[in-house]
């Protein structure tokens, strides 16, 4: 549209139109560093994609189970990740005239390792939950073939001899 031409405009207070058209430009050239500033968020895609479920699940695997030891390794490295997470992304920052609030993505994203902490946590009390069934089940077949009464001596020197061998 042709600001010289009066005809056209709506209005014929030209400053009006330069002053919009000043605006705008302004607008644009501030937001253009809002668009670099998204760029620095790049360096966070693994975090972005990290799924606590499939994380935890995988550990867990069939294939390959991890021991409460290894696991406890690994809550730890999950917890000093959130750590860093915390560190590396401030609350807010201000980019040209802009205030960013970065306090949700950066509570998200050490969330993730918060949920795959206690995720681990849970995981390694079902295994001990787990061992703890086993041991007392086999504790209990222990208690019954030695609380059994031998009815001839065969039994009783095999009754002996399962006590040694189980070194109660």
């Amino acid at each position: 549209m042709d600001k010289n031409d009066k005809k056209k405009l709506p209005d014929e207070n030209t400053w009006l139109w330069d002053a919009y058209e000043l605006l705008i430009s302004n607008i644009e050239r501030a937001i253009l560093p809002l668009s670099e500033y998204v760029q620095t968020f790049e360096a966070f895609a693994k975090e972005n994609a990290l799924n606590p479920d499939k994380y935890v699940k995988e550990l867990d695997s069939v294939e390959n189970p991890r021991s409460p030891a290894e696991l406890r390794a690994d809550i730890y490295e999950n917890m000093k990740k959130e750590e860093l997470i915390k560190q590396l992304i401030p609350e807010s920052v201000n980019v040209s005239m802009f205030q960013i609030n970065c306090k949700d993505i950066r509570n998200f994203y050490a969330g993730k390792f918060q949920q795959i902490v206690e995720k681990e946590i849970k995981l390694i009390h079902q295994k001990a939950k787990d061992e703890t069934h086993k041991i007392a089940a086999k504790f209990q077949e222990i208690t019954a073939k030695i609380n059994k009464t031998p009815t001839n001596i065969d039994e009783l020197t095999e009754t002996k001899k399962f006590i040694s061998e189980i070194g109660v």
